[in-house]
């Protein structure tokens, strides 16, 4: 995935393919947000400031990657 986004932007927002690949990668990283959420136990991390802000970077880190692929995607 970063390899493609390295070595290839301009097919990535320029291309069909790309656009499709931009969408995949969005399902991808929104998939990855739900289980940040969702599929972890929050005990895992809560009441520890360590853990409690590697949560929320990563949870920033991923909305971001989300919103960034699907926008990607929706370009023309």
């Amino acid at each position: 995935m970063g390899l493609i986004c390295i070595l290839a932007p301009d097919d990535l927002l320029h291309t069909s393919l790309g656009k499709k690949i931009s969408f995949g990668f969005g399902i991808f990283w929104s998939l990855r947000l739900l289980i940040q959420f969702f599929g972890y136990s929050s005990t895992l991390w809560k009441g520890k400031v360590f853990e409690t802000v590697v949560h929320v970077i990563f949870s920033i880190f991923w909305t971001y990657t989300t919103i960034l692929f699907f926008a990607m995607s929706l370009l023309d």
